[in-house]
């Protein structure tokens, strides 16, 4: 939530960061949803839910994609981190649409 505080002092260290850890900030970001407001990650909640079909229709552009790179995990199956890869990608294209055009 971008009105929480964890959000502010999280924007506030990686303006204080080294190059690097910036980078790797970002790239985290990249599979996080930050939401305006409460109501607004309700809202989009509600979405999800009644635009299923939606997911399923996005869901098959990112069916061949894969992290660039990411620490293997002892015991952690690489199919279930894939798939879980791919479900953020295609939400967060959801969130984009839902933004885009709230009167769904």
């Amino acid at each position: 939530m971008k009105t929480s505080h964890r959000y502010k002092l999280n924007t506030f260290f990686l303006r204080t960061e080294p190059p690097c850890e910036n980078y790797q900030y970002e790239s985290f970001c990249d599979f996080v949803l930050f939401f305006d407001t409460e109501e607004e990650q309700n809202d989009f909640q509600d979405f999800v839910t009644s635009h299923q079909n939606l997911f399923n229709e996005i869901y098959p552009k990112y069916e061949s994609e894969k992290p660039i790179h990411y620490e293997q995990i002892k015991d952690y199956k690489e199919d279930a981190f894939i798939d879980d890869y791919r479900n953020v990608l295609t939400v967060k294209e959801m969130l984009s649409v839902f933004r885009k055009n709230t009167s769904f």
